[in-house]
């Protein structure tokens, strides 16, 4: 009676992975997004990514060291790279990416892919 009943428990066990394995199979093969960006022509500005500058003038004794000093960031001119056009549609491909990037990610994802990865940002750390 036991070998009965632990036959029966194991075929349940089978039918329940395969129908999840069908199951997740359709999920994903039927969830794929044939108009997915591609990032290759995302511009990057400058030959490497940009590298953060420590704020540490200190050394942890307390003294001041002499191979750590702040280095301003080399700034270029800022207002040809944030025009007030980088928002604009001006074909049917950026309504595209625009309307994927609201539905999908809540943000103008156009923009975004125009200032590119490579950006001068402040280093807004508390000096603590």
């Amino acid at each position: 009676m036991g070998s009965v009943t632990l036959r029966y428990f194991c075929y349940g066990c089978l039918f329940t992975s395969v129908t999840w394995s069908v199951l997740l199979f359709l999920y994903f093969s039927l969830s794929q997004d044939s108009g997915r960006p591609s990032f290759r022509n995302v511009p990057i500005h400058g030959p490497q990514a940009k590298r953060f500058q420590s704020r540490f003038t200190r050394s942890p004794g307390g003294g001041q060291e002499q191979g750590i000093k702040a280095v301003p960031a080399a700034r270029g001119n800022k207002k040809a790279d944030l025009s007030p056009e980088m928002g604009m549609i001006f074909n049917e491909q950026d309504q595209e990416i625009r309307d994927m990037g609201y539905h999908k990610h809540a943000f103008n994802i156009l923009i975004s892919n125009r200032l590119g990865f490579h950006r001068d940002l402040p280093d807004t750390r508390d000096d603590r």
